[in-house]
């Protein structure tokens, strides 16, 4: 289980020159100048000190701090992220600027980034950035739970979430967090995988139009008689006690992926309107679903919806299980 970097840095873990501001033992004062920029700090000392004030055990001073790094301009913000940062930093800023895809991007492709953070990054990142951390076949084989992230953001591309299946059989990786991975082993087998490009396969495009048209068309039953609408309630996964990733906001994506039974969003960041707010807008909680595979194959795990029943184009018939 990869366990995410924690605040606050150890105090002997900060550049000398911030430890004077940085210290909750410090005079307060200091701190509160800190926390609002006020201090001769810059770049990626500006970043990390603030970020570690967000964990000051002040509320004040965790409040200003995290409105000031909110705030902070993209020229300080973008390039701080390509830095050699403690990890906890890194981590932070993904939670708080998880909307922000040029903060993330940056941070895909930052070495110095935890493992856990990419994790994290992967649940809900677009399309351009599963791209990014899907062709790091070294960070994901070290670390596993990436590839189940992927295989759960809704965003990774058909092709791709395939790829990283074939990648972990072929390296005889077991990924427990993805219900049914037997079956999906076995359904690749003897396939031609397609290698990683730099546009959707029509596949791909296939899928995403299906579903985007799904998410619209079929997410309420209207009685013919009555002419009232009830929300459909019958969705894949369900019978087997699995919540849905894209019901939850991002701060309980994170903690449940990462086994953690408290709500993030009682993060200090979750108040501040910092783009950590849930993801309904992208929910489909409602959908009714078939899942299969991309290859017309294997029923895919309930994180994952493949493909849809109702769609309006030609789509393969859902495998039959005994």
């Amino acid at each position: 289980m990869l366990a995410p970097p924690k605040l606050p840095i150890p105090i002997d873990a900060m550049p000398q020159a911030l430890r004077r501001f940085a210290d909750p033992k410090g005079p307060a004062a200091a701190r509160m100048m800190a926390a609002r920029g006020m201090v001769p700090v810059k770049g990626g000392d500006l970043v990390m000190l603030l970020v570690q004030l967000t964990a000051d055990p002040d509320a004040g001073v965790s409040k200003s701090a995290g409105d000031t790094l909110r705030e902070l301009p993209e020229g300080v913000l973008l390039p701080a992220c390509n830095e050699a940062l403690h990890p906890a930093v890194f981590h932070e800023v993904a939670l708080r600027f998880s909307k922000n895809d040029d903060v993330l991007e940056r941070l895909a492709q930052n070495h110095a980034v935890a493992d856990a953070t990419i994790a994290a990054i992967s649940l809900h990142c677009p399309e351009r950035i599963t791209e990014i951390i899907a062709v790091n076949q070294q960070r994901l084989l070290g670390a596993p739970q990436i590839i189940e992230a992927l295989y759960k953001n809704r965003h990774t591309r058909m092709s791709t979430a395939d790829r990283l299946i074939e990648l972990a059989a072929r390296h005889k990786i077991e990924l427990t967090g993805i219900p049914m991975f037997e079956e999906l082993k076995k359904a690749i087998q003897g396939q031609l995988i397609p290698e990683a490009s730099d546009k959707p396969l029509p596949s791909d495009e296939l899928f995403s139009k299906a579903l985007a048209e799904d998410a619209d068309t079929d997410a309420i039953d209207v009685d013919a008689v009555e002419g009232t609408e009830e929300m459909k309630e019958v969705v894949i996964g369900q019978s087997v006690g699995l919540p849905r990733v894209e019901e939850l906001s991002f701060d309980s994506q994170v903690a449940q992926f990462f086994g953690q039974g408290a709500d993030l969003d009682q993060h200090p960041a979750a108040e501040h309107g910092d783009g950590r707010e849930g993801t309904q807008e992208n929910s489909h909680a409602h959908l009714t679903m078939a899942i299969i595979g991309s290859s017309g194959g294997i029923a895919a795990p309930p994180f994952r919806p493949r493909l849809t029943a109702q769609a309006s184009v030609p789509l393969p018939q859902p495998a039959t299980n005994g």
